[in-house]
């Protein structure tokens, strides 16, 4: 499964994240500042833009693998 997670880099966000990696699934990350996701290297796709900018989020939804 294709998963966007908005707010990746919270805490909410990163059990996500490890947890969708677990399972199996494809993982895009859209955060404003992506340090907190080193540890997943090659793992997810990481956007970073500014949820309030429509055409950043919908790149990142809907135009990645």
């Amino acid at each position: 499964m294709k998963l966007a997670v908005l707010g990746a880099t919270g805490g909410v966000g990163l059990e996500i994240v490890r947890q969708a990696i677990e399972r199996g699934h494809s993982v895009t990350a859209f955060v404003r500042s992506p340090e907190r996701l080193k540890p997943f290297p090659d793992r997810i796709c990481v956007n970073q833009g500014n949820l309030l900018n429509s055409s950043e989020l919908e790149r990142a939804i809907y135009l990645n693998p």
